[in-house]
C-alpha cells in the first residue's frame, strides 16, 4: 500500500460540516472534565475516605462503570439512535457534578463514589463522539474530521488546569467543590451544543442488521487482534495506574496543587498531541516497533518514579508516560484494522 498521495484544495462542496466543530467542542469539554478529574481524584480521595488506602477507588469505580456502560450504550446507539446515547451520557455527567459537589462539600465517600460511577458511564457515551462525527461524512472529509476532534484532546488539557486552579479554593466553598460542580456545567454547554447536531435516525435494516459471507478468521488476523488487544489493554492499565500513584507521590512530597495540576496537564498533552503523527510514525516503523517502543518509554517512566522524588523528575515521568500510552494504545488498536 502507498499511503503519499497529492493533496488538493477542498472544494466549498467539500469543507468540514458545522457538526465536525460542535463535537471539537464537546470533546474539549469531555477532556476538561478528564484532566480535572485525573488533576483532583486522587486529593479528594484522600481527603474524604475513611481509609489512605481506599483513597483511588472513586477513580477505579469510574473506570470500571466506563467498562460496563460502554456495550450497553452502543446498543442503545443501534436501536434509538446516537443522540439517545449522548442525552443519557451528558445526564450523567450533570448527576456526577452535583453528587461531587455534595459529596465534598459534606465529606461524603460513598456520594463521592457514586459520582465517580455516573461520570464513569458519561465516558463510556463520549467515547463515541470520535466516530459519530465521520457518520454521513464522504470519505475524503473523515480523516480531517477525526483529527479535529482528536485536536480537542489536545485543547481540552490547556483550560482544564487553570481553571480548576481558580475554582479549587473559592472563599465560602469546600475545597475542590466547585471543580465537581463545573462538570454539571459542562454537561449543559454539550446538551445545548447537540441540538445543533443532526443525528440519522436508525432504520429497521440497520436495527435487525446480519453478518453475511463472513468467513472465519485466518491465524495470522487472529494473531493481529490478540496482539493488538493486549497491547492496548497493557498501556491503558499501566498508564491509570501510574498517573494515579504520581499524583499521591506529589502529594506525600508535599507539592502543592497548582504544580502538581499543571505537571497532569502536560501529561494529558502528552497523551493525545502525538496522535497528529503517530499513524506516520506506524507507517514507517511498523507496529509492533511502535508498540515496543512505547513499552520502553513505560520502562523508563517507572524508573525515574523509582529514584526520583524531585517534582521536574516526576513531571517528565508524567510527560513520557502520556507518550508510552499514546504508543501503546494507538498502534494497538491499529492492528484491529488491518485485514
Amino acid at each position: 500500500f502507498k499511503f503519499k498521495k497529492k493533496y488538493t484544495m477542498k472544494s466549498s462542496s467539500e469543507r468540514l460540516p458545522l457538526k465536525v466543530y460542535l463535537f471539537f467542542i464537546c470533546q474539549s469539554l469531555t477532556l476538561m472534565t478528564g484532566v480535572t478529574t485525573i488533576a483532583i481524584s486522587a486529593t479528594v480521595g484522600t481527603i474524604i475516605a475513611p481509609e489512605p488506602a481506599l483513597a483511588t477507588i472513586p477513580y477505579g469505580t469510574q473506570f470500571l462503570l466506563t467498562l460496563l456502560s460502554t456495550y450497553p450504550i452502543n446498543m442503545v446507539m443501534t436501536r434509538y439512535g446516537r443522540r439517545l446515547g449522548f442525552n443519557i451520557g451528558i445526564l450523567t455527567l450533570f448527576i456526577s457534578g452535583i453528587l461531587g459537589f455534595i459529596a465534598v462539600s459534606n465529606n461524603n465517600f460513598l456520594l463521592l463514589l457514586m459520582a465517580h460511577a455516573f461520570m464513569g458511564i458519561f465516558f463510556g457515551t463520549a467515547n463515541y463522539y470520535r466516530y459519530a462525527v465521520t457518520d454521513d461524512l464522504p470519505d475524503t472529509l473523515k480523516s480531517g474530521a477525526l483529527s479535529l476532534v482528536v485536536a480537542g484532546g489536545v485543547i481540552g488539557p490547556l483550560f482544564a488546569i487553570p481553571l480548576a486552579n481558580q475554582l479549587d479554593t473559592l472563599p465560602g466553598f469546600e475545597t475542590y467543590s466547585l471543580c465537581y460542580l463545573a462538570f454539571s456545567g459542562f454537561a449543559l454547554i454539550n446538551a445545548v451544543l447537540l441540538l445543533f447536531i443532526p443525528f440519522k435516525k436508525p432504520t429497521v435494516s440497520t436495527v435487525n442488521k446480519t453478518v453475511t459471507n463472513h468467513t472465519a478468521l485466518s491465524n495470522e488476523q487472529f494473531h493481529f487482534i490478540k496482539l493488538g488487544i493486549t497491547s492496548a489493554t497493557i498501556g491503558y492499565c499501566l498508564m491509570t495506574l501510574t498517573m494515579v500513584q504520581s499524583s499521591l507521590h506529589m502529594i506525600n512530597q508535599n507539592i502543592g496543587f497548582e504544580p502538581m495540576s499543571y505537571a497532569i496537564q502536560w501529561h494529558a498533552i502528552a497523551m493525545f498531541a502525538p496522535s497528529f503523527f503517530t499513524g506516520k510514525i506506524i507507517n514507517a516503523l511498523g507496529h509492533r516497533t511502535v508498540m515496543l517502543t512505547g513499552g520502553i518509554l513505560y520502562m523508563i517512566t517507572f524508573v525515574l518514579n523509582m529514584v526520583s522524588h524531585g517534582y521536574i523528575p516526576m513531571a517528565i515521568a508524567l510527560v513520557l508516560l502520556g507518550v508510552a500510552w499514546n504508543f501503546t494504545y494507538v498502534a494497538g488498536s491499529a492492528l484491529l484494522t488491518l485485514n
